[in-house]
């Protein structure tokens, strides 16, 4: 039995091939609506009232034959003005012409209407003729004529033609009854199919309104929910998708949709607070480089500038020792006892004239050192990283003009582009070669703590991790010179930092 009722269970219709049906049976109802009503309005309505309309003609006919025998009868054959008579009578035969052709009789209304309508055509076509030849005699003054023919036979073929149209009308209206009976059988029964067929339309018709509002409803639950997913709001509860249809199916997507942009979601949170922890570890790293780099002494240049000092000591004063022991302590008490990563422009210009005077001690006047900055740039008002121009000044020395026989001079050069600070570091010592100058150029992308030009490599990196266009390009020709260009946002703020007087000896 349960398998009997399985088999022969309905097959469920989807929302969208219901609203098909529903719409379907609808508009064939309709139609059918439509042809019920165009059939009763042709075959029902049209000839009951083509009916009616004949009895009515013939009923007219029948009057105004009456009407011309009783102008005749009040004709006053002596008397009356022939002219305007006759014209008068003309006017009443071509009315009575003209309603003759309205009336209407074909073989479906029965032999004996059709043999009276013959009868009264026969009569009429006489009568007409009589009404003519009278009508001429009286026109004619021969008014004897006109009496005799009109008395004689005028009156009798009258007669004949009132007495068939009397029967034709009575026949017709007979008739009509008669039809008027099936027609109000047949209206009843088309009344019936038409009030079964608008209640038939009625229902479907609910029924598509209620399945497009249940679409509807659903709709409009997705796109409120839409839009609080779109703002971000994921916690919503999920969408019923109970229903077995074209909606359930909808739902169910939508709601695992939204589960999977949940998760995503929480990955890319993840995996940003990953990247952010990341990304702090390594400006902790970059710091780390930065103090290591500070607490790092170039025994080369700690030991050239002590035979510096003590070629001073003992070819001069007191005075001049102590000057150049207090450029050294300023030097490195700055390098290895400040952890600021941001200082002063005025600062790291300052230091660097200090590196300078120590290496003027030891070359004389053979080297010389200058900067210059734009009027729109306060020194001391501007910060930048700290320890950014000393690494590349001091290679500027050892490199470019520590080796040149001749004069040789380095410059800094600060200038202003919107929101950028550029500063160059120029000199015209004895260059690099292009094979070295290329490693340097791709050994900048990669910034290591190993091999030469550490100090360089660590600017470029400290700069990338500004942003923007910030960044460290070189160049150099040999024989030349080399030019080291510094790009970083340019910022102001005097309120927080504080220039330091570093007068004190550092003797530790």
């Amino acid at each position: 039995m349960a398998e009997a009722k399985k088999r022969y269970k309905i097959p469920h219709l989807s929302l969208f091939a219901r609203i098909i049906l529903f719409l379907a049976v609808f508009v064939c109802f309709l139609l059918l609506q439509l042809g019920l009503s165009y059939y009763r309005a042709k075959y029902i309505f049209l000839p009951e009232q083509q009916r009616i309309e004949n009895v009515q003609d013939i009923s007219r006919f029948l009057a105004n034959s009456e009407k011309i025998l009783d102008y005749y009868e009040n004709f006053r054959w002596e008397y009356t003005d022939l002219a305007s008579f006759v014209a008068v009578l003309s006017n009443h035969m071509w009315e009575e012409k003209d309603l003759f052709k309205n009336i209407e009789v074909s073989d479906s209304d029965g032999r004996e209407q059709l043999a009276l309508y013959h009868s009264l055509e026969n009569t009429f076509d006489s009568w007409k003729l009589l009404n003519g030849h009278v009508s001429r005699y009286i026109y004619s003054n021969e008014t004897e004529r006109a009496k005799s023919l009109f008395y004689d036979r005028y009156l009798t073929c009258t007669s004949y033609l009132h007495s068939y149209a009397q029967q034709l009308l009575e026949n017709a209206i007979l008739e009509s009854m008669e039809a008027n009976a099936e027609m109000m059988e047949g209206n009843r029964r088309i009344n019936t199919f038409m009030t079964l067929s608008m209640a038939v339309c009625i229902l479907f018709g609910l029924l598509l309104l209620l399945s497009l509002l249940r679409l509807l409803t659903s709709l409009r639950v997705l796109s409120s929910q839409s839009v609080e997913i779109s703002h971000g709001n994921f916690s919503l509860p999920d969408v019923d998708a109970s229903r077995n249809d074209e909606i359930g199916h909808m739902a169910s997507a939508f709601n695992g949709m939204k589960r999977s942009m949940k998760r995503q979601v929480e990955l890319l949170e993840e995996k940003n607070r990953a990247e952010h922890e990341k990304l702090t570890l390594q400006n902790l790293l970059e710091q780390e480089k930065l103090q290591q780099l500070r607490s790092q002494i170039n025994p080369h240049f700690l030991f050239n500038t002590l035979n510096v000092i003590k070629y001073s000591a003992s070819s001069e004063g007191a005075k001049s020792t102590e000057e150049l022991l207090r450029s050294l302590g300023r030097l490195y008490r700055y390098a290895l006892g400040s952890n600021e990563d941001k200082v002063l422009l005025s600062r790291e210009l300052g230091i660097v004239s200090e590196l300078a005077s120590l290496y003027r001690a030891r070359f004389g006047d053979r080297l010389s050192f200058s900067w210059h900055a734009d009027e729109d740039i306060e020194v001391t008002e501007t910060i930048v990283p700290s320890f950014i121009l000393q690494p590349l000044v001091e290679n500027a020395y050892r490199h470019g003009l520590a080796r040149k026989v001749e004069k040789g001079s380095a410059e800094v050069d600060i200038t202003r582009s919107g929101d950028m600070l550029r500063i160059d570091i120029v000199d015209d010592g004895i260059g690099i070669e292009p094979e070295k100058l290329e490693e340097i150029r791709s050994r900048l992308l990669d910034p290591s703590q190993k091999g030469e030009h550490i100090g360089l490599y660590n600017v470029a990196a400290r700069l990338r991790l500004l942003g923007g266009q910030s960044g460290l390009e070189i160049e150099s020709r040999i024989g030349e010179g080399t030019r080291v260009t510094l790009r970083m946002p340019y910022i102001v703020d005097s309120a927080d930092m504080e220039d330091e007087d570093d007068d004190q000896d550092t003797d530790s």
